[in-house]
Order: C-alpha cells, then sequence, then structure tokens
C-alpha cells in the first residue's frame, strides 16, 4: 500500500459522525463537570468560608486557599468568580485575592492530572454508581457524593466520544496541514485562548487537547501552546464577572487577566523546554500534557507571589476609585455569591449592618430635630427613611433569589432571622418617619416650645432607647447574648422612665393653661414612638436569645403601652 493510501479528503470523512461525537463528547464532559464541581461544592458548603478565614492571612496561605478550593470545586472560573464576588461583597481584601488566583491555576492542574488517566474505556461504571448512589442515598450528602461520581463517569465517558469522533480525522490531509500550522506557538495559544474563552471552561480545552495529543493529531508541544492560551481565555469568565460591581471587582478581575498572560508569554518562547521536562517525567502523551500544565502553573505562582503587593498597586492605578453617589444602594449582596450560601449569608448581614447604621442615624437625627429642630432638619427623616426603605427591599430580594436554592435547615433558619431583623429595622425607620415626623411637624406647626423640665424627662427616655438598640444591633452581629439580654432587662427601665415622664406630662396638663393640651398630645407623641422603637430592638435581642424555627415575622407588632 502507498504511503499515503489512508490519507482521506474531507469530503470522505463522516464529517455528521465527527461532529456530533465531538460536540456530543464535549456536552457531557461539560455537564459531568458541572455536576462534580456543584457535589464537591455542597459537600464543602460553610468549609469553603472557614478555608477563607484561615487560609489567606499569608501570601502562602492565601496561594493555598486557591489551590485547595478549585481542587474541591474542580473550577479555577468557579474559583476566582466567587473570588470577585468575595471581593464585591467586601468579604476578602485585593491582597488576599491575589494569593487565591494563583493557587486556583494550581488547582486546576488536578483535573487535568485526572482525565490523563486511561479510564475511559471504563467510563460507565461511575455513570452506573453514581447514578445509584444519588438515587438511592440515605441523605443529603450521599446524594451530593452520588452527584460526584455520576459527574465524574460524564467526564470520561465525553473523552471517549470526543476521541472517538477526533479519530477519522488522522486520516484528513486537510486537518494534518491545519494542525501543522500550530507548531508555531502564537497560533496555538490563539486557539487555546479563543476555545477556552467560547466554552468558559480551561479543564474542558485540557480535555481536548489530551485528546487529539493522544490521537496523534497534535504534538506535545502544539498541546502546550494551546493549554497555555486556556490559561488566558479562562480569564473572560471572571472578567464577565466583574461587569456592574464595585472597582475591587473589577481590580481582582484584572489581576487574574495581568497574571495568567504574563505567564503565559513568559513560557511560549521556552515550550520546547517545558514539553521536554515533561517527556522527561512519562512517557504518555496525556501525562506528559497534564505534566507540563502543572509545571507552569506551580512556576508562575513561585515567581509572582512575591509581587502581590505591586501587583495591587498596579490595578489601583489603572482602576483607581469613583466617589460613591448613592448611599442607599447595596454594596454587599453579590450574585455571585448565591453560589455559596453562607458567604451569600454573610453578605446579607453585612447590608443588614449597613441597614441598621442608616437606622441608628435616623435615631440620632430625630432625638434633637422632633423635639427642638427647625422644618429642614425634620425634612431629612423622610429622605433617611427612602434609604431605609430601599437597602430593606435589596436584602429581602437577595434572600427572597437566596431561599429559592438549595440551602440547609441551618441556613434557612438563618435566612429567616435576617429577614425578620430586616424588616424590625424598616419598622423602626417608619415609626420615625411617621409618628415621630408627625409629632414634630406638629409642633412647629403649633408653635410648641418644650421646657427643658419636660425635655429633660424625653431626653432620658430617648437616651435609653438608643443605647438598646445599639446593644441589639451589636448583639445581631456578634451573637453577643450578654448584650441581647441587657436590652431584654431595660424594657423596665424604658417602662420606667416613660411612666415618670407620664407623670410629669400629665401634672402639667392639670396645669390652668388652655393651651396645655395641644403640648401634651405631641409630648405623649414623641414618648409613645421612642417606646415603640425600644420594641423592635426587644425583637432584634430575641433573635439572638431565640431564634427562629418558624417562618420570619413580616407583619408590624402591636403598639406597646402608652406612656401615662
Amino acid at each position: 500500500m502507498p504511503p499515503d493510501a489512508s490519507i482521506a479528503s474531507l469530503a470522505d470523512l463522516p464529517l455528521w459522525s465527527i461532529i456530533s461525537l465531538t460536540l456530543g463528547g464535549l456536552a457531557l464532559f461539560l455537564y459531568g463537570l458541572e455536576l462534580m464541581t456543584n457535589g464537591l461544592k455542597r459537600l464543602a458548603g460553610a468549609r469553603l468560608k472557614s478555608w477563607l478565614a484561615r487560609l489567606t492571612t499569608t501570601r502562602l496561605r492565601a496561594v493555598a486557599a486557591g489551590a485547595l478550593i478549585t481542587g474541591v470545586v474542580q473550577s479555577s472560573s468557579v474559583t476566582t468568580v466567587l473570588v470577585v464576588g468575595f471581593v464585591s461583597a467586601g468579604v476578602m481584601t485585593l491582597s488576599q485575592a491575589v494569593g487565591v488566583i494563583m493557587g486556583a491555576n494550581i488547582g486546576t492542574t488536578i483535573t487535568g492530572q485526572m482525565i490523563a488517566f486511561k479510564v475511559t474505556e471504563m467510563a460507565l461504571v461511575p455513570v452506573v454508581l453514581g447514578f445509584v448512589c444519588h438515587a438511592a442515598a440515605p441523605s443529603p450528602a450521599w446524594r451530593q457524593v452520588g452527584r460526584l461520581v455520576l459527574g465524574m463517569g460524564l467526564i470520561f465517558l465525553g473523552m471517549q466520544f470526543m476521541g472517538e469522533g477526533a479519530e477519522p480525522l488522522s486520516r484528513s490531509r486537510a486537518f494534518m496541514d491545519l494542525m501543522a500550522n500550530l507548531r508555531h506557538p502564537l497560533p496555538a495559544l490563539m486557539v487555546g485562548l479563543v476555545i477556552t474563552a467560547l466554552v468558559q471552561s480551561s479543564s474542558a480545552t485540557t480535555g481536548i487537547v489530551i485528546v487529539l495529543a493522544s490521537g496523534g493529531l497534535i504534538t506535545l508541544e502544539t498541546g502546550v501552546a494551546i493549554i497555555l492560551g486556556a490559561n488566558v481565555g479562562t480569564c473572560v469568565t471572571a472578567m464577565l464577572a466583574s461587569i456592574g460591581r464595585t472597582r475591587e471587582a473589577v481590580r481582582t478581575a484584572l489581576i487574574h487577566v495581568i497574571f495568567n498572560l504574563a505567564g503565559a508569554l513568559i513560557w511560549v518562547f521556552m515550550i520546547r523546554w517545558l514539553a521536554a521536562l515533561a517527556a522527561l517525567l512519562s512517557s504518555d502523551v496525556a501525562r506528559q500534557i497534564a505534566n507540563a500544565q502543572t509545571i507552569f502553573n506551580v512556576a508562575n505562582t513561585l515567581l509572582f507571589i512575591g509581587f502581590t503587593g505591586p501587583l495591587a498597586s498596579l490595578v489601583r492605578l489603572l482602576v483607581p476609585d469613583r466617589p460613591v453617589t448613592d448611599a442607599s444602594r447595596a454594596r454587599y449582596l453579590d450574585d455571585i455569591l448565591l453560589l455559596t450560601p453562607d458567604m451569600a449569608l454573610d453578605a446579607a448581614g453585612r447590608e443588614l449592618a449597613r441597614l441598621g447604621d442608616v437606622v441608628m442615624e435616623m435615631l440620632r437625627h430625630a432625638r434633637t430635630a422632633v423635639v427642638m429642630g427647625r422644618p429642614a432638619d425634620l425634612e431629612r427623616l423622610p429622605r433617611l427613611d427612602a434609604q431605609v426603605d430601599e437597602l430593606h427591599a435589596a436584602i429581602l430580594d437577595y434572600l427572597r433569589q437566596l431561599a429559592t436554592r438549595d440551602i440547609s435547615q441551618a441556613q434557612s433558619s438563618t435566612l429567616r432571622e435576617l429577614i425578620s431583623a430586616s424588616n424590625d429595622l424598616e419598622h423602626m425607620g417608619d415609626t420615625v418617619a411617621t409618628l415621630l415626623h408627625a409629632a414634630g411637624r406638629g409642633r412647629l406647626e403649633s408653635a410648641i416650645t418644650l421646657s427643658a423640665d419636660t425635655l429633660s424627662h424625653i431626653d432620658r427616655v430617648i437616651v435609653r432607647v438608643m443605647a438598646s438598640v445599639e446593644d441589639a444591633l451589636a448583639a445581631l452581629a456578634t451573637r453577643d447574648v450578654a448584650r441581647a439580654e441587657a436590652v431584654l432587662a431595660s424594657e423596665a427601665v424604658v417602662a420606667r422612665l416613660a411612666s415618670e415622664c407620664g407623670t410629669h406630662l400629665v401634672r402639667r396638663l392639670a396645669a390652668p393653661d388652655p393651651d396645655r393640651l395641644p403640648h401634651y398630645l405631641i409630648e405623649t407623641d414623641i414618648v409613645d414612638g421612642w417606646r415603640r422603637i425600644h420594641y423592635f430592638a426587644g425583637r432584634l435581642a430575641r433573635l439572638v436569645l431565640e431564634p427562629l424555627n418558624g417562618d420570619a415575622g413580616g407583619q408590624t407588632p402591636p403598639e406597646p403601652v402608652q406612656a401615662n
């Protein structure tokens, strides 16, 4: 047989079979990767948060955290997108994020090492085992294990189909000529970049490269160049995730681009050496490609880890801060964090703290504006209440989205608690904007001036109520039982102070002054408004002492007993 007798033209190839097997295999690969990622991520659960807290205190620990988390979720794109969300939500600093991103590049090599094993002929075994485990699991944890194993089987099955689809291409002169053009590193790098940007998975690109190299369709050097491009292409996911988010989130995504692009450009001129080193470590081409990916990602991290500070400074220069123009806009409620419910709940808690700050600002302003302020002072209260309403609505909508996801019973309980706390703070704002604001307007319209003695009695009530609200907010943020108990203990104190104030007001009402009744009505409304605010502070404190087991309360509670 002549040497070229086996070479076929494209017209002679089973194109439909090639396309269906290749694309179908890629679809199975991506779906399997998603199943495995979700299974591992749900098994990890709250551990992701604790890992980040413990492992990002130093640069080396941050790198370890990135590698560990990516090894768990089997996707550097997921890790970097989460990091963008964490930085956007204020959970992580930019300097910490640099190390985690570097570690993510190391962690993603685990996928390449895994798919380099020759297990495609046994792909249906984990598919069957995973399905049975998922369908008949006695607990949610085992269902996630089944999802993980099923995903792994689909990855291997997808690899097998892609291999079968690519096999006829080895008989095509046109295809082999095209592959010959990729012997130059830069075109091969661009191919890897484009493929990864399209499929949003560097692991999928690695799988394709291993299939092509194992079938003799590309050389080891070409495969390494394509994977270098995949390292750059995976940055597209994080850049897309940063759109519309904080400046720190954009900087984080930009660091990912700079780090991966610089690393690829360094290695693209040393591909022959890298390929030779990988070939020394294994005779199997699939393992050689996986090893090359591991070598350059580890080497890049070791090279750049000393420059995390300069990298952070560079992106701050490239992406300067913008002035904050809308104080009522939510800062921490990033949709990315919904992928990790514990992080999303943390973000909602941080936003709730902001809501509490606005309410405290309302209370501090109302303390003087209602009893002695000018019209301009009073009109600030409705504006602050509008901020409270917007933040409250944003928190509830975010928690509503989280509630539709697969969350644990403990997470559901925390979610209901956050809803209840947000409602109570919103009720405080409404009390200031309606009852106290109306009392202040009535005072101005009737030209009423409160006596020094009356102001002293009312202010004692106000000071005690404001202290209780501060204690309740602190107790809710830190789970401080002592401060929560102090709020409940202060109920008797507030009742006594309100009673003393009421006695004083009744005594003044009995004075021979026909104008005393309008004074009395406004003064008692002020006291009742502050007592109502204290009631909501007590509800916040009870959330710490008596965590919700049922649905979150969203209705306005009954009015407290009026001062007398």
